[in-house]
């Protein structure tokens, strides 16, 4: 996952130069989410398989989306918000140690994080509706 996010040298303790900066820094990700974590974990997937290819799942073929949304979908249906809380702070803990979160993108209701967590909300709510 750091090697993922970070560069491919962080992933090497006594590595002592980055040749490269990882997809984190590219794209202004600062913290891990579970769609992340699913992502990544689907992708070790891919690679530990003998597949040539990421599939659907036709005939055959291991599903990487079915994977990917299972993940996302069990973890989100049987942790509770302080679990999910702890899973998070853990990843973003080995991920992200060495950058300062101010939470200023959770202020702004159009940010990625406010969105996620709207979602979250109704996603609850739909489900204890009787």
């Amino acid at each position: 996952i750091l090697a993922h996010f970070k560069s491919p040298s962080s992933a090497i303790k006594d590595a002592s130069s980055t040749g490269r900066c990882g997809n984190a820094l590219m794209h202004g990700i600062r913290t891990v989410s579970i769609p992340s974590i699913a992502y990544v974990a689907t992708l070790i997937q891919f690679v530990l398989s003998s597949q040539s290819n990421m599939s659907r799942g036709h005939k055959a073929q291991f599903s990487y989306e079915t994977c990917y949304n299972n993940i996302v979908r069990t973890t989100f249906e049987e942790l509770d918000n302080a679990q999910l809380a702890s899973l998070l702070t853990w990843w973003n803990g080995r991920i992200f140690s060495d950058i300062v979160d101010d939470d200023k993108d959770d202020k702004d209701e159009y940010s990625v994080m406010a969105m996620m967590k709207a979602q979250a909300a109704a996603r609850r709510a739909a489900t204890t509706v009787p």
